[in-house]
């Protein structure tokens, strides 16, 4: 979580994305944008090709997609705007979205703690 708590600091610092800044965003947008990054991230970790369609689901401009050849900085990314989506959501009093917000942000947590270059196990890791 640490990561990603320090990717959200510089998205906030370095990039000037403020809280008013991402209360702009209502159509879910910070969510589909760490959506991307995060199949970025997979699409690393399992050797799939990339897939054109996780570019025609970015929200914005394609000036502003900036993937990583690094999974890892990828789920940085995606887990940053997850929490910044949950943020979004938490001050719009949307707490049951906030929270559904925060499992996508623990999910990609836990990608972030795999062995670099792992997938995780079949069935996501249950049994």
């Amino acid at each position: 979580m640490q990561r990603i708590r320090e990717e959200r600091e510089r998205q906030i610092k370095a990039e000037g994305w403020s809280a008013a800044h991402d209360d702009e965003h209502e159509e879910c947008e910070l969510q589909r944008a760490g959506k991307c990054y995060e199949l970025m991230g997979d699409f690393i970790v399992e050797r799939k090709p990339f897939l054109k369609e996780v570019t025609n689901t970015w929200p914005w401009d394609v000036k502003w997609w900036k993937p990583s050849t690094s999974a890892e900085r990828n789920y940085e990314k995606a887990g940053a705007l997850y929490q910044a989506e949950a943020d979004r959501f938490s001050r719009a009093g949307k707490q049951v979205q906030a929270m559904k917000m925060e499992v996508s942000v623990e999910r990609v947590a836990a990608k972030l703690d795999r062995p670099t270059g792992t997938a995780a196990p079949e069935g996501g890791g249950r049994k």
